[in-house]
């Protein structure tokens, strides 16, 4: 796939998979790195309870800010949150429990830190957004469930995306509503940036101090500053067209590079979500749909079990109807112009047939595993990187005992009418 894609009209159930392991995965990161349960020693008169917090009584909440109460909180969310982020079913009751952890959690943080972190408001919509949606059906250790969903598998990617650039909106429309123009023409951006970089936090970037001791790159800042506020202001028009997306995109990622370098601040949050909502990357596991008449061709032994119940397995991993099948007995094998079977008739169980050309052995089997998309793609991929002699050794000793371990058919199972339209003869 090239260049920036539509945002509506091409949903899978891998894209929303993948989008399913970013978020639910930086939670997961967040709660995994957080040790909340330090937060018992702190002194209560800093403890503000904020969100969900607010409606426990006071007795009820003493006994939960104790250190092995946020312990086991933490270990509870965080199990929730894998078992999202594998796409464990029934997937909604389980995104919705791991995010109900998640808002405790950050409240919990949120009331000693006394303010809201709007990178993180984003975030936490999506991760509800993606638990009330089918976000397991691909990309789930449990297996790729077979429907046609594109417009479900849509939304919540657009509503991420949605909600993304409208926050967008809402911070550079504030900013310039408060501070006017002239906090790009005075020298508050200059010493804002100056205080940040002594400032450390958990980073201790300094480039920030470049702006008062060189008046070009404070120049510079305040000029980059109001083109960033501006593609802010505009974020929403990113919803329709590809292009605009594309120059929002080269402005606003390098913004948040710099941030973090002169300012301390690093909305990462954010990165993540523009890589899922508002790029073709999640797209990239999704099966690539093979013509009728050009599409590529598992060749199988029709006589041999092993290969029916490969075959059958690649239907199941196979929704989209990207793979097509002949036995290598019958008519499309003859008018195929396979190469010449020879005397070794184990490299023959499976031949894969691509644009024209035909992939024996290890090559052929892991060739089509690969064709399926999904989580499948990239584990082919890397078994490919294995040595063709290992690969290939494995697969001729199986492939010569395949009769007598898995069994000798008469003929080739019948298709399912489901699957018919996929097999040739």
């Amino acid at each position: 796939m090239s260049g920036i894609p539509a945002l509506a009209g091409r949903g899978s159930a891998e894209a929303l998979g993948v989008t399913r392991i970013v978020v639910f995965g930086a939670w997961l990161v967040w709660v995994l790195f957080v040790p909340i349960e330090r937060l018992a020693a702190v002194p209560t008169i800093l403890f503000q309870p904020t969100g969900p917090l607010q409606l426990l009584p006071a007795p009820l909440l003493d006994a939960f800010m104790t250190s092995g109460v946020l312990l086991a909180l933490r270990g509870i969310v965080a199990a929730l949150l894998v078992a999202a982020v594998l796409g464990v079913r029934p997937f909604a009751p389980i995104g919705i429990a791991a995010m109900a952890g998640v808002l405790v959690f950050d409240s919990v943080m949120k009331s000693f830190q006394g303010h809201v972190n709007h990178a993180q408001l984003c975030i936490l919509f999506a991760g509800f957004l993606i638990a009330l949606s089918p976000a397991a059906d691909g990309l789930s250790i449990m297996g790729r469930r077979r429907r046609d969903l594109s417009a479900v598998y849509d939304f919540p990617i657009l509503a991420t995306a949605t909600i993304l650039t409208l926050t967008y909106t809402f911070v550079g429309a504030r900013r310039l509503a408060a501070g006017g123009l002239t906090i790009y023409l005075n020298d508050a951006l200059p010493t804002y940036l100056g205080l940040r970089s002594i400032d450390y936090d958990l980073t201790t970037f300094d480039f920030g101090l470049l702006a008062l001791s060189y008046p070009s790159v404070a120049a510079a800042m305040k000029l980059g500053f109001a083109v960033v506020t501006l593609a802010e202001i505009v974020s929403p028009l990113c919803l329709i067209s590809g292009r605009l997306r594309l120059a929002w995109i080269a402005v606003i990622v390098p913004f948040h590079i710099v941030t973090l370098l002169t300012m301390n601040i690093f909305f990462w949050e954010n990165l993540l979500l523009i890589m899922v909502a508002l790029t073709g990357l999640p797209y990239l596991f999704s099966p690539q749909p093979g013509e009728p008449s050009s599409g590529p061709i598992v060749f199988y032994d029709g006589e041999c079990g092993l290969c029916q119940r490969s075959v059958q397995w690649l239907l199941r991993h196979d929704p989209e109807g990207v793979l097509r099948y002949a036995p290598l007995e019958g008519e499309t094998a003859q008018r195929s112009a396979l190469p010449p079977l020879g005397e070794d008739r184990g490299a023959w169980s499976l031949v894969y047939q691509e644009d024209g050309k035909h992939f024996l052995g290890s090559e052929g089997v892991l060739r089509a595993v690969k064709r399926l998309g999904g989580i499948w793609g990239p584990a082919a991929a890397l078994a490919l990187l294995v040595p063709r002699a290992i690969r290939d050794g494995v697969y001729r000793t199986v492939a010569r005992n395949r009769y007598r371990l898995f069994g000798r058919l008469d003929a080739c199972q019948l298709p399912t009418p489901q699957t018919r339209d996929r097999f040739l003869p």
